[in-house]
């Protein structure tokens, strides 16, 4: 029998070195030590209106893993070109949204949206709009809503946004101060909240295809567990031309059944001013304001809960994605600094607050 070939120096040490460089390798893999984590990838996004006209609206971040506050970011991160200066980032920052890793900002007196990477929060583009409110977004469209001329235009609707070339293709009208909007089964609902109308949108023809009669005002809309859609509709007041109260029409919260489109129980207000529905993550309980305190209702429940939920006037209001923390904006008045207060859902108890810009209105959640 022919004997075995040894292995000679340089060959053990050939093999060795592969061994060590495929032990390297695998130690350097996705599993073990993950891509650097982007400066805005853990933690909150705070919407903050600014004063009207100033043009001071901003974005502040609430960092998860030190719980500390990051105010004007976007400043920070974008300077006026040749300069250390902050960029200001627009008048009355009216809401945002995170679509496949991209910020959509959307000011609503300076009449654009203005798009960021989420994790380096550094501008990439800007869509001119008119007036524009709410945003959301399915694949590669966003939609957002316009009040164009102002309150009450009835030339009011939704843009239609190609995310891939940021530009508007198409312009949808619904009715006067189209306000928050909610996708589902390839329809967009679209709350008017001057009339008395939510405008359907189909989709795929990018037509409204029928309206819903509400009670007076729709403004917010959630889905719950059961896939049906709630809306809240806070009324309408009428004021004359030296803004004393003329006439009011009280809002409720309704649910409607999306298959067919039809209310299937009304829950009347005794006034005006409830806005801002949210449901939790499970989405078997809803949150509103109401006349400045915060109240919940159960799905199954077939009347109003009268009991406060939380004595507190928020301005903006949010749960966590894994439902244990209600987030708050205070707004003490339109000029000074607001703050962001966390409760215990749970307990109600208050965990911490931090200071944000002026008029906090809404939360991001990034994790």
């Amino acid at each position: 029998m022919k004997p075995l070939l040894q292995p000679t120096a340089i060959q053990s040490f050939s093999y060795s070195f592969l061994c060590v460089l495929f032990l390297v390798f695998t130690a350097c893999g996705d599993g073990d030590n993950p891509a650097p984590r982007g400066r805005y990838d853990n933690g909150v996004f705070i919407v903050n209106e600014g004063v009207f006209g100033l043009g001071n609206g901003e974005i502040s971040f609430f960092d998860l893993d030190s719980n500390k506050v990051t105010n004007n970011i976007f400043g920070q991160e974008n300077k006026i070109p040749n300069s250390a200066t902050p960029r200001p980032l627009g008048d009355v920052i009216q809401s945002m949204i995170i679509h496949n890793d991209v910020g959509y900002i959307v000011a609503n007196i300076t009449n654009k949206v203005l798009i960021v990477d989420a994790s380096t929060f550094r501008q990439t583009a800007e869509i001119p709009l008119e007036q524009p409110r709410y945003i959301t977004a399915r694949n590669t469209k966003g939609y957002v809503t316009e009040w164009r001329k102002g309150y009450g235009d009835p030339d009011g609707g939704v843009a239609v946004i190609d995310l891939t070339s940021n530009t508007v293709t198409k312009r949808i009208k619904t009715g006067p101060s189209p306000e928050n909007l909610l996708i589902y089964n390839d329809k967009l609902y679209v709350t008017n909240k001057a009339t008395n109308l939510v405008s359907i949108i189909n989709l795929t023809t990018e037509v409204v295809e029928t309206t819903l009669t509400t009670p007076a005002g729709p403004n917010s809309l959630v889905l719950d567990k059961n896939n049906q859609l709630w809306v809240l509709c806070g009324g309408i007041v009428q004021y004359d031309d030296k803004f004393n109260v003329i006439g009011k029409t009280n809002g409720a919260l309704i649910q409607v059944n999306p298959v067919n489109n039809t209310i299937t129980q009304t829950l009347p207000f005794s006034d005006t001013d409830a806005e801002r529905l949210i449901a939790n993550p499970t989405k078997d309980r809803l949150y509103y304001t109401f006349q400045d305190k915060l109240f919940v209702q159960d799905i199954s429940a077939n009347a109003l809960n009268t009991q406060t939920f939380l004595n507190r006037d928020f301005y903006g209001v949010a749960i966590n994605p894994a439902g244990d923390i209600l987030y708050g904006g205070i707004a003490p008045n339109f000029r000074d600094n607001g703050r962001m207060v966390r409760f215990n859902l749970a307990t109600k108890a208050p965990l911490d607050s931090v200071t944000v810009g002026i008029a906090p209105n809404g939360f991001v959640f990034r994790q």
